[in-house]
């Protein structure tokens, strides 16, 4: 929320220069106008910023691949996500952060958790919000006008599962990119949403990452991401993002991916309580 806040406090500055400077304060009757200027400044203030991502994304070319995350686009993402969630009502808890590997450059992990919804990853991020995290995402995320284009640059990793020799680069990627400690890796395993909330089978391949990678596993489960819609705007959605178990690269370079997946799997499972 940095941008944002940065926002804030400009629109703040400007519209109490705005009413003093124009003598406005001498009336009375526009007592209420410092209110709607900080407003109008943080929306013209918003707005600028969404045109200048939308026009660097016009120089984007989804079709090369992104070695490592653009540092301003990386952040643009990060303070969207932020954004989103306050308009959305949403606060984010994380449950058991002394159990994540320290945040060093060259102690990246990968992080899997169960997924119900479009809030999960932007509850994630939230939840990681001091550390360098992409995620593993499908390709109609890329498709989305401004935002696709703004988290290829971010060096979000698609992944398409019906095309395994695009599984495989993709998976490649992301172990280029803990081995380098460009950023740490969030992926769902089930591949898409649970409609039910019910914890679905797990995709094994993706449990190749942190064993190739040779980095830390962190297994989490989110709680409560599937009443956002339900609650908005009526209430606040208390979201719980718990830290479950944290694998060591010894703690399973002698199991399999599939192993390793079932482990994990069954972990995320019983602390749902299904």
């Amino acid at each position: 929320m940095v941008l944002y806040f940065t926002f804030l406090i400009i629109s703040l500055i400007g519209s109490l220069l705005t009413y003093f400077l124009s003598g406005l304060y001498t009336n009375i009757a526009f007592l209420w106008l410092p209110f709607v200027l900080v407003l109008a400044y943080f929306v013209g203030l918003f707005v600028i910023n969404l045109l200048i991502v939308a026009i660097a994304t016009l120089f984007v070319d989804l079709d090369k691949d992104q070695v490592k995350p653009n540092k301003y686009f990386a952040f643009q993402i990060k303070n969207f996500s932020q954004f989103s969630l306050k308009m959305s009502l949403v606060k984010v808890h994380l449950i058991g952060k002394e159990k994540l590997p320290e945040n060093r450059k060259d102690n990246r992990f990968v992080f899997v958790s169960n997924h119900m919804s479009n809030y999960d990853h932007l509850a994630v991020m939230q939840a990681l919000h001091s550390y360098p995290t992409v995620s593993l995402s499908k390709p109609e995320l890329e498709q989305l006008p401004v935002l696709g284009k703004s988290q290829h640059k971010a060096g979000f990793i698609v992944i398409d599962r019906n095309d395994q020799v695009k599984a495989m680069q993709a998976i490649k990627k992301c172990i280029s990119y803990l081995k380098n400690q460009y950023a740490n890796i969030l992926i769902c395993p089930e591949g898409t949403r649970s409609k039910t909330g019910v914890l679905t089978e797990f995709h094994p391949m993706t449990f190749i990452i942190p064993s190739r990678a040779k980095c830390p596993l962190v297994v989490a489960s989110i709680k409560n991401t599937n009443n956002v819609k339900k609650n908005f705007p009526k209430r606040i959605t208390h979201v719980y993002v718990e830290i479950i178990k944290v694998f060591d690269k010894e703690d399973y370079e002698r199991i399999s991916a599939s192993e390793l997946s079932k482990i994990s799997h069954d972990l995320i499972k019983e602390n749902l309580g299904q």
